[in-house]
C-alpha cells in the first residue's frame, strides 16, 4: 500500500506492509484452489509488527514517591533560577516596600512642604508689617551736619566750704569733718550735732548748714546731694557774700534726702556761693542726728 503523507517509514510499517502483502498472496493462493471467498477470513495478526505502546502508570494520591513533581515546571534548578520560596519572599518585600515606603516618603513631602510654606509666609507677612508699621527716617540733606548730643550736665569743682550755724551757741558743730562732704568718697561725710528732744534739734534753732565756695560765680542749675541718713530735709539756698544772714540767701530747692538726691532749681541759677541747710533731722540711737556724704553743684548747660 502506498504511504501518507502523514506516515512515517519506520521499521514496524515496513514489516506490516510486508505481512499485509503475505497475507495478499497467500488470499490469492487460496482463491484458485477454492470457491469461497476469503473475505470472512480474519488475517493473522503478529503483535511483532505492531507499533509499541506505553506502558500506563496510575498515580497514587497515598504513595509519596508517586506524587507529582511540579518544581520543574517553574525553574530548572539553576543558579541563576530562582526557587519558588526567593520568588515568595521578593514579593512580600515588595508589598512591604509599597506598603510602609510610600505613606512615610508621603509623610516626609507633608511635613517639608509645610516647613517651607510656614517659611515662606510668615517671613513674607513679617516683611510687609514691618515696611507698613515703620516710618522712613528722612535723609539729611547733603552737606548739612548731624546734630550734634547735648553735652552731660558738669558738676562744679568746690574752693572751700563751711559750717554756717547763725542761730548757734558758739559750740563747734564738727567743723574739721566739712571737707569729707565733698572729697568725691560718698564713705565719708560731715554729720551734725545730735540732738535730743526733737528732729527739730531738739527745740534749739531752726536748722544748720554748710557753705560752699565756688571760687567765682558759676551758672548752676542743680545741687546733688549724698546722705548717710535718709529722711532728712534740706533746702539748698544760694548768695553773693560768704558772712550774709540766713535770709540773703534765697532757696533755689528744696526736698527730703533718700540717699543720693538731684535737687534741681526751677531755673538757672548765676552764684559763688550754695548754702546746704539742713531743716530736718533723723532718729538716731542717741537722738536725733543728719549728714551730708557728698555735695555736688551741676553746671546749667551752656547756651
Amino acid at each position: 500500500p502506498a504511504l501518507r503523507t502523514d506516515e512515517t517509514d519506520s521499521g514496524w510499517l515496513r514489516r506490516l506492509r510486508d505481512r499485509r502483502d503475505e497475507a495478499d498472496a497467500a488470499g490469492a493462493h487460496a482463491d484458485e484452489g477454492t470457491d469461497e471467498g476469503t473475505d470472512d477470513a480474519p488475517l493473522p495478526v503478529d503483535r511483532a509488527t505492531l507499533p509499541p505502546v506505553p506502558r500506563s502508570r496510575a498515580v497514587h494520591r497515598d504513595d509519596p514517591d508517586e506524587r507529582l513533581d511540579w518544581g520543574g515546571a517553574f525553574h530548572d534548578g539553576s543558579p541563576e533560577d530562582p526557587d519558588e520560596d526567593d520568588q515568595v519572599r521578593a514579593g512580600g518585600w515588595r508589598r512591604t516596600l509599597l506598603v510602609v515606603g510610600l505613606p512615610l516618603l508621603a509623610l516626609v513631602l507633608v511635613v517639608a512642604g509645610g516647613y517651607w510654606l510656614g517659611t515662606n509666609v510668615v517671613s513674607a507677612a513679617s516683611s510687609t508689617e514691618d515696611s507698613v508699621g515703620s516710618t522712613p527716617t528722612p535723609a539729611a540733606p547733603a552737606g548739612s551736619e548731624a546734630p550734634a548730643e547735648e553735652p552731660a550736665s558738669a558738676p562744679l569743682a568746690i574752693a572751700s566750704a563751711q559750717v554756717f550755724d547763725p542761730f548757734g551757741d558758739g559750740e563747734p558743730e564738727n567743723d574739721d569733718a566739712v571737707p569729707l562732704s565733698y572729697d568725691g568718697d560718698p564713705a565719708t561725710s560731715w554729720p551734725t550735732l545730735t540732738y535730743r528732744g526733737s528732729a527739730g534739734f531738739g527745740n534749739l534753732k531752726p536748722g544748720v548748714g554748710v557753705l560752699y565756695d565756688l571760687g567765682s560765680e558759676q551758672a548752676l542749675s542743680a545741687v546733688t546731694i549724698g546722705t548717710d541718713t535718709p529722711g532728712a530735709t534740706v533746702e539748698v539756698r544760694t548768695g553773693a557774700s560768704a558772712d550774709g544772714e540766713l535770709d540773703s540767701y534765697p532757696v533755689a530747692a528744696e526736698g527730703e534726702l533718700t540717699g543720693t538726691d538731684d535737687l534741681a532749681f526751677a531755673e538757672p541759677v548765676t552764684t559763688r556761693y550754695v548754702l546746704v541747710w539742713v531743716t530736718g533731722l533723723v532718729s538716731q540711737d542717741e537722738g536725733f542726728s543728719a549728714d551730708l556724704s557728698e555735695v555736688t553743684p551741676v553746671a546749667a548747660d551752656a547756651g
